[in-house]
């Protein structure tokens, strides 16, 4: 919430001169405040507002301080809108929250009396980890910090209920990505184009198992990318994805692969880079630096979590593309993007 305080006198400087400045106090959605001055002919956008939530991000001591109980965990999660702040009975009646060792929603009326839990209809119903302790694991999944042994430390989580909970953070961004399953580049913008095999190696016999092809374009001046798990590199297979994932009149540079023949007559320019000679093409500078970056940011990614099983590759490509999307701002978009996946799950 932004709040006007006051207005004061402002000094001369060498690069602006202002006679009045505002004050303004500014609530983060984390409760934090800030002060900040403007110039009365400056506005302050929500732009502006959804930079201060970047840059104030709430650590875990505040997390765990702002929600030292179940009664304060609910409250919080209403304040993100994750639960309602209201509800009404089936027979139309306002309902009450009732704090007690369960937390639900009461109907006071004598001739009703509902009563219903109090994550009934939210993205928690089924679920029975306390929302204190769901609310923390959310912040530690947002900083890549819910591996097994962290969640047993810090939260004192057995190893199948973190993996049920990171599962259903992934099906989130799984959900958001497919859902706003863009197209980038277009003309005057450059995507680079590659496929690489993800695989596990069983270590007893030294061969390859659950091997699956993976195909990335990224577009250099957006940093917008897609990821998606293939059934092979044939022309056929990655023309199809490029056609939906990529906007005609793109400049798509790409390696030799014989699988990008086609690129050129499909409505794209198209330079190929031949990394058996250069990685820098001399005559084009074409180069596939940047994917490759992100390649290796994929790959390390899965050996910090001891490989990707080929039945949940697609859950984790997308959770790689929606963190990638979301960078700097992880918690805050999570929690919205769980508002966003519970309400088409209500919807259905």
């Amino acid at each position: 919430m932004l709040s006007f305080l006051s207005s004061m006198m402002d000094y001369n400087n060498s690069n602006q001169d202002y006679d009045l400045i505002l004050l303004y106090k500014y609530d983060s959605i984390n409760s934090i405040s800030v002060y900040f001055a403007v110039s009365p002919g400056k506005c302050v956008t929500s732009a502006v507002l959804n930079l201060l939530d970047k840059l104030i991000k709430i650590n875990v001591s505040q997390l765990i301080e702002t929600i030292p109980n179940e009664a304060k965990a609910v409250e919080y999660l209403q304040k993100h809108g994750l639960i309602p702040e209201t509800k009404e009975c089936k027979n139309g009646h306002q309902m009450k929250l009732s704090v007690g060792t369960v937390i639900r929603w009461r109907c006071y009326l004598k001739d009703c009396r509902k009563q219903v839990g109090v994550r009934v209809g939210t993205w928690f119903q089924g679920t029975k980890m306390p929302l204190k302790t769901a609310i923390r694991f959310i912040y530690h999944w947002a900083n890549e910090e819910s591996s097994g042994e962290r969640m047993k430390r810090e939260l004192d989580l057995d190893p199948g209920t973190t993996v049920d909970w990171n599962s259903l953070l992934r099906e989130v961004c799984l959900f958001m990505e497919k859902k706003d399953e863009n197209m980038i580049g277009g003309k005057g913008y450059t995507v680079e184009v590659d496929e690489t095999l993800l695989a596990r190696r069983k270590n007893h016999a030294g061969r390859m198992l659950g091997q699956q092809w993976c195909f990335e374009g990224v577009c250099r001046e957006t940093k917008e990318c897609f990821v998606e798990p293939v059934a092979d590199r044939t022309s056929e297979t990655l023309m199809e994805v490029l056609k939906r994932r990529v906007h005609p009149e793109t400049l798509i540079i790409s390696d030799m692969w014989r699988g990008y023949s086609q690129v050129g007559a499909s409505g794209y320019e198209h330079l190929k880079v031949n990394h058996k000679y250069n990685f820098v093409d001399p005559l084009t500078n074409a180069h596939t630096q940047n994917i490759e970056r992100v390649w290796r940011s994929v790959k390390e990614r899965s050996k910090k979590h001891n490989g990707t099983h080929r039945s949940m590759l697609d859950g984790y490509m997308h959770e790689f593309s929606w963190r990638r999307k979301n960078k700097n701002n992880e918690f805050q978009s999570i929690l919205r993007d769980i508002i966003i996946f519970n309400n088409f799950l209500n919807e259905e």
